[in-house]
């Protein structure tokens, strides 16, 4: 019997890696195809997370335990925005404040920001994995949805 549930929960793993490859390769190709589409260059690390620094800002990068603070747009890749705290900033509220390195948003997203300096600006190309994947907090994101920020460091506290 447990020959048996060692055998299932092995099958179960491997059919579970061999579905985040294929998402990660779907992830990859419309990317690139929207890349190409827009004449967008990007940059991209070894996690998948693709950026383009659009203002390089001055002095350190950010650093783990660090606090941002972001003025951001999160975007489909349809295009269609799924959160931004712009119009918060117009009517007089305060910026995202976001300690670097610690979880506080998606993966690709906190990583993004470690190639950031005080007053950069940035745009970040999330595959799936590094954003919500298969569980999106709400219907404005799509399960395993490609996601698009564009990040500005504002403050470095």
């Amino acid at each position: 019997m447990r020959y048996l549930l060692c055998l299932l929960l092995l099958l179960a793993s491997r059919m579970v890696s061999a579905q985040s490859d294929t998402t990660a390769l779907a992830d990859d190709r419309k990317l690139n195809e929207y890349f190409q589409k827009n004449n967008i260059q990007p940059s991209r690390t070894a996690s998948g997370l693709y950026y383009t620094i659009k203002k390089v800002g001055y002095g350190p990068f950010l650093r783990k335990r660090q606090v941002a603070s972001l003025v951001y747009t999160g975007r489909n890749l349809d295009g269609s925005i799924f959160d931004s705290n712009i119009e918060h900033i117009r009517k007089g509220g305060s910026p995202l404040k976001v300690r670097v390195g610690l979880k506080e948003v998606v993966d690709g997203l906190d990583e993004g920001l470690r190639l950031m300096k005080m007053n950069s600006s940035a745009t970040f190309y999330l595959p799936s994995r590094l954003g919500y994947g298969a569980h999106p907090p709400d219907n404005t994101i799509p399960v395993n949805g490609i996601l698009i920020f564009d990040v500005e460091v504002v403050e470095v506290l």
